[in-house]
Parts: C-alpha cells; structure tokens; sequence
C-alpha cells in the first residue's frame, strides 16, 4: 500500500515538474501578447474578428447548382501566432480556380477598417452589428454569395448583484 502512495507521489511530481518546464519554454518563446480571433458571432468590443473565404464551383447546370460562398469563422484555430495584425500571412486559397471578394458594413460609428485576403480580418471597435460579406467567383464566372452578421457588445457577466 506504501509502496502505490509513493508511485502516485513520484507522477504527481513529475507531471508538476513538466507543466513547469512547458510554461517556462512557452514565457520564453512569447514575448508579446498573440491576437486570437473568435468563431462566436457575439463578440466583446475590440476583439479582432477573422473569417476564412471558401467557395464551391456551379455543377454542370448552375441554375440547378449555383456557386456558392462558404464563410468560415477563422477561429477554428484562433492563434494567428502574431501579437501586430500586418504581420499575419495569408493563407494559400484552400480551393483553385475561385476569386473572393470581401465587404465589411460595420456598426454605425465605427471605423472598423477590413483587412481583405483569403482570410478577413476587423475589430469590431463599437458595439453594434457588424456585416461580412463574402462574393466568390468560379473559373467559370459563376458567383455565390454569403453574409456572417457578428453583434459586438459589451459583457458584464453572469451573476448576481447584491
């Protein structure tokens, strides 16, 4: 019984031994705060909002199957390993053979400005609603079209007040 106590004892202190070697190594390797986007379309005011441009061709008869725009929260995987936003890289576009254009109709107030690529990029700097809209066009012309409306607010919690 002894014996399964000190085991315990020995892996309860190794694994507090790496979670410090891990947080040690991840303080030295960040100097800087990274930007993290969210995938929520209720965000705080001032948090950066970033969304991924997808498209799918028309079929054979494109009455019957449009093209379509396909918007992706970009924060799927929200660490966009930069602390600047001009120092993020766009991606290579995930599908050839299609043009995207985005537009940004911010809040009323706002000076939000959109920085465009395959991946979009705004902070939601008032609260209000903010609408993304995404055109993508095929190899063949074909255009779909897709709108992502994020609500920027302000959060005070969930409790109680006294």
């Amino acid at each position: 019984m002894l014996w399964k106590r000190l085991l315990l004892l020995g892996l309860v202190l190794l694994m507090l031994g790496f979670t410090v070697l891990v947080v040690s190594a991840q303080e030295e390797q960040f100097e800087e705060v990274l930007i993290f986007t969210t995938s929520s379309r209720v965000v705080g005011v001032g948090t950066y909002v970033a969304a991924e441009a997808f498209g799918v061709a028309a079929g054979e008869d494109p009455d019957e199957q449009p093209a379509q725009a396909v918007i992706m929260p970009y924060a799927l995987y929200p660490n966009m390993h930069v602390a600047e936003i001009g120092e993020f890289v766009q991606p290579e576009p995930a599908v050839e053979g299609f043009t995207f254009e985005w537009s940004l109709e911010p809040a009323d107030g706002s000076a939000a400005e959109l920085i465009d690529g395959t991946v979009a990029i705004f902070m939601a700097d008032v609260e209000g609603a903010y609408l993304l809209t995404l055109t993508a066009t095929d190899a063949n012309g074909n255009v779909g079209e897709a709108e992502w409306k994020v609500l920027a607010t302000t959060y005070v919690g969930n409790g109680y007040l006294d």
